[in-house]
This record gives C-alpha cells, sequence and structure tokens, in this order.
C-alpha cells in the first residue's frame, strides 16, 4: 500500500523522467486505446513488447493517476 502524497509522487516521477534513458513522458502505444475503452482493449490481444515499453505505461500510469488525484481533489487509489 503506498502511503504517500501525489505532490510527492508528481515531483518523484519527474526526477525519474529527468533521469532515465525510456522516453518517458510521451503516451505509450496503445495507452489511449485503453483508456477511452478498457474492455474493448483488454480484448484486443495487445501486449508490451519489451521491458521498455513497461516502464512507459507505468509511469504515464502512475503520472497520470496522481494528476487526476489533485485536480480533482480527490485520493489516488489503486486496485488489486
Amino acid at each position: 500500500m503506498f502511503l504517500g502524497s501525489c505532490q510527492g509522487l508528481l515531483t518523484d516521477l519527474n526526477e525519474i523522467q529527468r533521469l532515465s534513458d525510456v522516453d518517458l513522458g510521451n503516451t505509450p502505444e496503445g495507452y489511449d486505446k485503453m483508456r477511452a475503452d478498457y474492455g474493448v482493449f483488454f480484448r484486443s490481444g495487445f501486449e508490451l513488447s519489451d521491458d521498455r515499453s513497461i516502464v512507459k505505461w507505468v509511469w504515464k500510469g502512475l503520472h497520470e493517476g496522481a494528476d487526476l488525484s489533485l485536480r480533482s481533489t480527490a485520493p489516488m487509489l489503486c486496485m488489486e
């Protein structure tokens, strides 16, 4: 369980982006489709091709979640 602030998470994610040689910050392939309709995306058979793609997806999801949480003044909730 993560216990922390979204401001702190965004600060850490921005530092990771600055130090990383992975192209973080750009929307990874397939991410927009997943956000538009998770059910269709899930059934599409999409697979991540390599470790760098996985890092991009995780970074993007955490960054987007923390940003949305701050903009909506609601806690960030991660579900299993």
